[in-house]
């Protein structure tokens, strides 16, 4: 009786539930979240006007080793460059972060400039709004970090402190705005080009120099007290400057010497390298962080399942899983039970008589015992007389048979049971033979 499903029906189900159920897990595990290209941010993976993804894409193009990063680096190169970029709110304290603190490289700190908003005509696109206001006393202003061996317990301020904190901060804000911190910037009015050279110790300038592209409203530093200028501009002031206490920390006062849109610009661009190259390192590998914009994300044990080198022990686990539901497909019936280590009975003495003839090779000289056997039986069915000879038997079989009964004769069948020189042909024509009892008996009608 056939069952109310299909098997080929079942088998498919089978399949298509392990398939969808081996894409479930690869998708999440190489699910990268919301598309942060998309979200016209100031970092590394954006492609609007002012992201970073130009700069990656220039590097690479230049055989740069780039890497965007979305949490700390484990590294040892200390010719690795660390660029960040920061928004206004994560200026304060942007050096004692976790990802720019133990990084063992250069750190370049890219400051924000410019205020947007979204271009709702276009996905990722973003429009001017304004300047941003940048404190930069909450950025070049760190207290040395708690060395790493004490024990330091956090202290939560109290709300005095916290009003009187950003009573401070407003203040910072306040005067930035006016230009008065102990820190500022000097702004350029309307789109120009500047000329950047290098500045060497005791404020010398070196001979090369290069022209930037037009720039809007280019921002240099103006009051920097505690940082040396590294590159300046055609007035002396301060593009990028460098840590008088820790050299490998760089801080560019104008982003649009790295951003998309001032990339745009070929001068732009051949300004950008002429800094890299000249202050941080001409082989350098680069590492752009965007963690500290909200897109951190550490590493997935099951996207590691299916990268090598864990990729081969994965795919031996589904191959077993496979093989073993294969198994229980095609297995009919329970598992055989193990038997006596002895058999006992009239099998036993048959099976053991059978492993003897086979151990010594003879198997196809049974072919003649087993004919007469099959003849014997064939002439009880048909009535054959008792009294006859074997020869007189063979030939009112093969008479008995003739007209079409049978598909042989029972000579011929006889005589290739007996030149039959291996369990093969011996095994063919035992099944000729026994086709030929079934038509003389008749049991197939």
């Amino acid at each position: 009786m056939n069952g109310p499903f299909s098997p080929k029906v079942m088998a498919a189900v089978l399949v298509v539930g392990l398939l969808a159920f081996v894409a479930f897990f690869v998708a999440n595990a190489y699910d990268t979240g919301p598309r942060e290209d998309l979200d016209g941010g100031a970092h590394a993976v954006s492609k609007s006007a002012v992201g970073y993804a130009g700069a990656v894409e220039l590097l690479k193009a230049m055989g740069r080793p780039v890497l965007i990063a979305r949490g700390p680096v484990r590294t040892s190169n200390a010719k690795s460059v660390l660029i960040v970029s920061v928004g206004s709110g994560s200026l304060e304290g942007v050096f004692d972060a976790p990802v720019v603190r133990d990084f063992p490289g250069r750190i370049l700190v890219v400051l924000p400039k410019w205020d947007t908003a979204f271009d709702i005509r276009r996905i990722g696109w973003v429009r001017k709004a304004g300047l941003e206001t940048v404190v930069l006393d909450d950025v070049l202003e760190m207290d040395p970090p708690a060395p790493m061996e004490e024990e330091v317990e956090a202290v939560e301020p109290e709300p005095q402190d916290r009003r009187a904190q950003f009573k401070a901060r407003m203040d910072r804000l306040a005067k930035a705005r006016r230009g008065e911190g102990e820190m500022s910037f000097a702004l350029h009015r309307g789109e120009a080009r500047h000329t950047l050279r290098l500045s060497r110790d005791e404020g010398i300038l070196d001979d090369s120099a290069i022209q930037t592209g037009t720039i809007d409203r280019f921002r240099t530093f103006d009051r920097i007290p505690g940082w040396k200028p590294m590159v300046v501009d055609e007035q002396g002031r301060a593009v990028l400057i460098a840590d008088e206490a820790q050299s490998r920390r760089f801080v560019l006062s104008d982003p649009d010497l790295i951003n998309t849109q001032g990339l745009a610009d070929l001068d732009n661009a051949k300004a950008f390298v002429y800094l890299m190259d000249n202050h941080l390192d001409r082989d350098a590998s680069y590492v752009f962080d965007i963690s500290m914009h909200g897109f951190s994300r550490s590493r997935s044990f099951m996207r590691q399942a299916f990268e090598p080198p864990f990729l081969a022990a994965t795919l031996t686990a589904l191959a077993t899983i496979l093989l073993m539901g294969w198994h229980g497909f095609v297995r009919f019936g329970r598992a055989r039970e193990a038997g006596r280590a002895f058999a006992l009975g009239k099998r036993a003495l048959a099976d053991n008589q059978a492993d003897l003839i086979k151990m010594t090779g003879r198997e196809h000289r049974m072919g003649s015992p087993y004919a007469g056997v099959v003849r014997d039986l064939a002439a009880r069915a048909v009535g054959a007389p008792r009294d006859l000879s074997s020869d007189e038997l063979d030939a009112l079989m093969d008479r008995l048979g003739e007209g079409g009964r049978t598909s042989w004769p029972f000579s011929t069948l006889k005589r290739d049971l007996d030149l039959a020189k291996d369990p093969a042909e011996l095994v063919k024509a035992a099944m000729s033979l026994s086709h030929w009892k079934s038509e003389m008996t008749r049991e197939r009608q």
